[in-house]
């Protein structure tokens, strides 16, 4: 059973449950964002409220000690294309981005954007934190001719750092009141702060584009939406996307060089979704059949490619006895993640 309240739009806690059952509660909550385990044999508690302004979802948490890990297998599954902009308001905890060497220790004040694409793993050793989920398109909109290249923090005794969090506790404060068009000034507003912060503080994690990159950049965007809406045609490969946008084949790879190329964005979205389809409890198709409806043309290609994304053959995925419910919690979105776990019974 879970407590929610109109003041608190969605509250989690787990008070609620058994004692026996916290962990896996805990464990419940975060499944979509990164995978718990506790601190030698402590037990895990914690208490969340979850408020939602317009395509921004707010977190703030109240929680003891654990360690987390997005892998790179739940990158693929949850398919979260966001930034999570952190504040930590009491305690510490330790970062590492698996693709940067080293760790970050993130201290009280400290706001951290880290990019849910990537994998990146650490600990927390309790503590209170303000967790905002950004949509990627929302926050590339504003950023004008620049680009994100790493996870940025941003030290507590900086001073947009400052006016950054006083923002985010108000916005978080107000979040449930605002209306439709406050909402949209309030987030832009938010962005602008978030933004001239990063370029502030961390302009070596700011990669500006030059007009020939911007191009590049334009025409990376129209072709990634057209390979969206034409992932599962067999179809769909180099030369279809040459003739449709009319651009040269060296011109289709500069744009995708940061990617491996666009065969392989092609692939790993094929992948990603044949990942989601496995993991459908009510998909009773084989592997070959939904193989051929993502798009791939040899059963025997898909294991292969399968295995060197994730680690281990497609069929494994079926032997999962948990399939189910990280199914269910990755399939409809983050908000309805918790959501759900507001309305539906804790433990079944």
């Amino acid at each position: 059973m879970l407590v929610t309240t109109e003041a608190c739009d969605i509250l989690l806690t787990t008070d609620v449950v058994s004692e026996d059952s916290r962990n896996a509660y805990f464990q419940m909550i975060f499944s979509p964002i990164v995978n718990i385990t506790p601190i030698n044999e402590s037990h895990l508690y914690g208490r969340f409220q979850v408020r939602k302004v317009q395509d921004l979802i707010l977190l703030n948490i109240e929680a003891g000690a654990y360690q987390y890990e997005r892998s790179r297998d739940l990158v693929s599954s949850s398919n979260l294309d966001m930034y999570l902009l952190s504040i930590t308001l009491e305690g510490q905890y330790i970062y590492n981005c698996t693709t940067n060497s080293g760790s970050s220790n993130i201290e009280v004040g400290d706001i951290i954007l880290i990019d849910l694409t990537k994998s990146f793993h650490g600990v927390s050793y309790g503590g209170k934190y303000l967790s905002i989920y950004i949509p990627k398109s929302l926050l590339i909109h504003q950023l004008d001719g620049y680009r994100i290249c790493q996870d940025i923090i941003l030290k507590a005794n900086k001073p947009m750092t400052k006016i950054l969090k006083d923002y985010m506790l108000g916005l978080f404060d107000v979040a449930l009141r605002l209306k439709e068009k406050e909402a949209s000034v309030t987030i832009y507003t938010l962005l602008s702060l978030l933004i001239t912060a990063l370029r502030g503080a961390a302009p070596q994690s700011l990669l500006e584009l030059n007009e020939k990159i911007q191009g590049a950049e334009v025409l990376k965007g129209r072709v990634l939406h057209f390979i969206d809406l034409n992932i599962e045609d067999p179809h769909l490969n180099v030369e279809l996307l040459m003739k449709t946008f009319r651009v040269s084949r060296a011109h289709l790879y500069r744009a995708f060089d940061e990617d491996n190329g666009v065969i392989t964005v092609i692939r790993n979205k094929r992948l990603d979704i044949a990942y989601r389809e496995l993991l459908n409890p009510i998909n009773k198709k084989s592997v070959t059949q939904i193989a051929h409806e993502c798009g791939f043309k040899s059963s025997n290609q898909f294991y292969r490619v399968f295995r060197q994304r994730f680690g281990f053959a497609p069929n494994e995925i079926r032997l999962k006895k948990s399939r189910s419910k990280i199914y269910v919690e990755i399939g409809k979105g983050l908000y309805n993640h918790f959501k759900n776990l507001a309305t539906n019974s804790v433990m079944e």
